[in-house]
């Protein structure tokens, strides 16, 4: 219940900064995405955790800057892209922790078409704004495949975990939906159990680097948006593409599902 409890929280407090204090839904949709991605800088390889080198961190950001401009430039082809490959690691992920198949495909399956089933008009407008030449009857077909995860969903008995979607990709708008569903049932969890397998000063100081980059990169970002001088889309080309590296570069599940926090301390130990 961990995700869960993280989700519900956190999309309380977003509901009454958006509702009651007036921040545009773009400020926490970026914070939850900057803060998400850290959890890939604290990976494990096998059962051995790897701390971030210069060489992780150069081919990380360069994934990241790849992804932001093929989002950019070519938005139909790196959304297509990012959707599916977030479908993949999502339901990869969730079966490695013993998560029905149906329900963690399901939740693949909902991260491409929720928004598109629950929050349609927006989700074009957002498209639109990235200059997005959007096919002709493709909401429907992925709205139906946001209706089929919710489906596996149900079918894998994930009764809270689907309310918790159905509300939050219907009440936030598309990227902030998609960032609560990223940061705080995928990138939570994992940091729940990197830290029980070592320790939090240890988690803080391997996303060091990553915390830096994701603050200053942001602060630019959002001023730069609130000035008017960074059009919207680019900003959400880039909330969209901090989660790529990870997806790409994630070798924790190479040998099956995650080792024992006794063993994972264990390596952390002989590394220090």
């Amino acid at each position: 219940m961990k995700g869960e409890g993280a989700y519900a929280v956190a999309a309380l407090a977003c509901g009454l900064a958006v509702a009651a204090a007036e921040v545009p839904s773009l400020v926490p949709a970026f914070i939850l995405c900057a803060l998400g991605m850290l959890h890939g800088a604290v990976d494990m390889r096998g059962h051995r955790i790897v701390l971030p080198d210069a060489g992780f961190v150069i081919a990380y950001l360069a994934i990241g800057l790849v992804a932001a401009i093929t989002i950019w430039l070519a938005p139909l082809h790196g959304l297509i892209g990012f959707f599916a490959l977030s479908a993949w690691h999502f339901a990869r992920e969730e079966q490695a922790r013993d998560t029905p198949a149906p329900a963690a495909w399901g939740e693949g399956l909902v991260l491409i078409g929720a928004v598109f089933l629950l929050r349609p008009q927006a989700t074009e407008a957002l498209l639109q704004s990235m200059g997005t030449i959007w096919p002709a009857g493709a909401t429907i077909w992925l709205a139906l495949i946001g209706a089929t995860g919710f489906a596996l969903m149900l079918v894998g008995r994930r009764w809270t975990r689907t309310a918790l979607l159905l509300g939050g990709y219907a009440l936030f708008d598309p990227l902030l939906g998609i960032a609560l569903h990223f940061a705080m049932l995928h990138a939570a969890p994992r940091f729940f159990e990197l830290a029980a397998a070592s320790s939090w000063p240890r988690l803080f100081r391997a996303a060091a680097p990553f915390a830096a980059l994701a603050i200053v990169g942001g602060g630019l970002l959002l001023g730069g948006v609130a000035a008017g001088a960074i059009a919207p889309a680019l900003f959400t080309a880039a909330a969209l593409a901090i989660l790529i590296p990870h997806m790409l570069m994630d070798r924790s599940l190479e040998l099956g599902r995650p080792a024992s926090p006794s063993h994972l301390s264990g390596t952390m130990s002989a590394r220090k």
